[in-house]
């Protein structure tokens, strides 16, 4: 499924560039003259067994240690020097960095991610050095993002902020993810890239879906087990009704849930949409009710939910007779669901959803809306990163803030940035629907029409699932900037094969390129 993606590391480094030689010298005698010959593999062999000696002997964690030093080395040059591969492992990473602290308990895998980011920027301004060419940044999205990335920047001056500290370890990934969609829109340099990142998204999805199956009908890990005893309220919060909800590899059911949702819409569109082989089609349509299935067991109901939200959205965006009906049809499928009568406890959780007002967790919620509102009304600029949930408690354990449950990205926003920081995340949103739907109308080319329109429908789930619940931890954070960049070079992509479609009737060997550019892009 993953053909056509190379990582080349020295594939795009231009001669001149000191670093990218200096980086083949050592690839050439390390790797290549070192290694690439019998005593190497002897040595490797003897590495391997030193180091489960090492693991047998002084447990995981060190072995883990071992392990991050011996490859550190080639992996940190890999990904300054080729920043596809860098997207590929920081997505990789993002999917199990939960169920990787679950295990090793005491090292500090998150600022793993936040290193990614800072090599792969500084690749990136190296490659400038040369390139001198930021033309991949100067669309309306990108503007839009940078102002939002300032004012984050300058939440650092908040008058009303109680912590400083606060704002450093919230910055740190607030940053990151912006910084990652800049570097995904100099990565993205050709739709096959485009389709690997898709893929790689679903394969890592599907994976996350099978460990969810594991959880419901074999059981919990004895470290998951650990965990989710570790905190009562955290026990409270999973165990509910005289059963656990499943949250897979994932932080939490939410998590798990609304990636499951908006990953199986995905693959429904590109099924509904895209050029793709019947054989193709069919694998997407039984992993999209795999993952809709492995939804259940979150027992997320907001997830429910924007199923419904992201159908409708795709009917209007589409506006055909075919799928307008074939939406009508899943939407009386899923009425049919809510008012069955049932004893199933994944189906009865499902159905509460579609019934707000007896949920007390929804009234919880409105009630605290309502607490906090008459505050953001009065703070234009907001309590400052990192003023609510766990940095709060821990910086500012006393303050009103710090005990203030948000339960939502937006109300979470208007809270530490303020109404003004909330107005423009939500211009943030407006430009890129308004930018992607625009786009989406005036291409051509069906595969990346595919593409853009399962990019734009994951967003919007993402975006009405913000009210209810905070959708944007790992990895659906990183899934936002990456599917905004998607939705953005798509447009480009299409750009220069309409140009060239205007001159193949002047120009033959164009529409020789313009066939094979074509049949690189199907995905037999």
């Amino acid at each position: 499924m993953m053909q056509g993606f190379e990582l080349n590391i020295t594939s795009s480094a231009k001669s001149g560039n000191i670093f990218s030689r200096m980086f083949e010298f050592l690839k050439r005698k390390i790797i290549v003259e070192k290694l690439n010959s019998i005593p190497g593999v002897i040595a490797l062999l003897l590495c391997s067994a030193v180091t489960s000696y090492i693991v047998a002997k002084m447990g995981f964690n060190t072995g883990v240690a071992l392990i991050v030093m011996i490859t550190g080395i080639p992996v940190f040059f890999a990904i300054i020097f080729n920043l596809r591969f860098g997207v590929a492992i920081i997505i990789i990473f993002s999917f199990f960095l939960m169920f990787l602290m679950r295990i090793t308990e005491d090292i500090p895998l998150g600022t793993v991610i936040d290193l990614i980011i800072a090599l792969m920027m500084f690749g990136l301004l190296i490659k400038q050095i040369n390139e001198r060419d930021w033309s991949f940044a100067k669309n309306p999205i990108s503007k839009v993002m940078f102002v939002w990335l300032l004012y984050n920047i300058l939440q650092v001056a908040n008058p009303t902020a109680e912590s400083r500290l606060a704002w450093v370890y919230v910055i740190r990934s607030v940053i990151g993810v912006m910084i990652l969609y800049f570097i995904m829109m100099y990565s993205i340099k050709d739709v096959r890239f485009i389709t690997f990142l898709i893929k790689l998204w679903i394969v890592l999805a599907f994976i996350g879906a099978l460990w969810g199956y594991y959880q419901e009908y074999i059981g919990f890990l004895s470290f998951e087990d650990n965990w989710i005893r570790a905190d009562d309220l955290r026990h409270r919060l999973l165990f509910i009704a005289g059963r656990f909800r499943k949250f897979s590899i994932f932080s939490d059911p939410v998590v798990f849930g609304y990636l499951m949702a908006y990953t199986s819409l995905m693959l429904i569109i590109l099924v509904a949409e895209g050029p793709f082989s019947k054989a193709k089609k069919i694998i997407m349509s039984l992993l999209a009710v795999f993952m809709l299935n492995a939804m259940l067991f979150s027992g997320t109901r907001s997830a429910y939910v924007i199923i419904f939200g992201g159908v409708i959205f795709y009917s209007v965006l589409k506006l055909n007779k075919k799928i307008l009906l074939t939406s009508g049809a899943l939407l009386l499928v899923g009425a049919g669901l809510i008012f069955m009568p049932t004893s199933n406890p994944n189906l009865k959780r499902f159905q509460s959803a579609f019934k707000p007002s007896d949920d007390p967790s929804y009234l919880v919620r409105q009630q605290r809306q309502a607490l906090i509102r008459p505050y953001i009304q009065s703070h234009p600029f907001g309590g400052g990163l990192g003023s609510v949930g766990i940095w709060g408690r821990k910086f500012n354990p006393g303050s009103f803030l710090a005990k203030f449950a948000p339960d939502s990205t937006y109300v979470r926003l208007a809270v530490e940035t303020g109404w003004l920081g909330l107005l423009l995340y939500l211009m943030l949103l407006f430009t890129v629907f308004y930018s992607g739907v625009k786009d989406y109308f005036r291409m051509k080319d069906p595969l990346l029409k595919a593409y853009s329109s399962a990019m734009l429908v994951a967003l919007y789930v993402i975006a009405i699932g913000s009210y209810p619940q905070q959708a944007t931890q790992m990895p659906n954070g990183i899934f936002v900037y990456i599917a905004i960049a998607i939705i953005n070079r798509s447009r480009y992509f299409d750009n220069n094969i309409s140009a060239a479609d205007k001159r193949m009737v002047k120009d033959k060997p164009i529409l020789t390129e313009r066939k094979n550019s074509d049949e690189n892009k199907q995905l037999h």
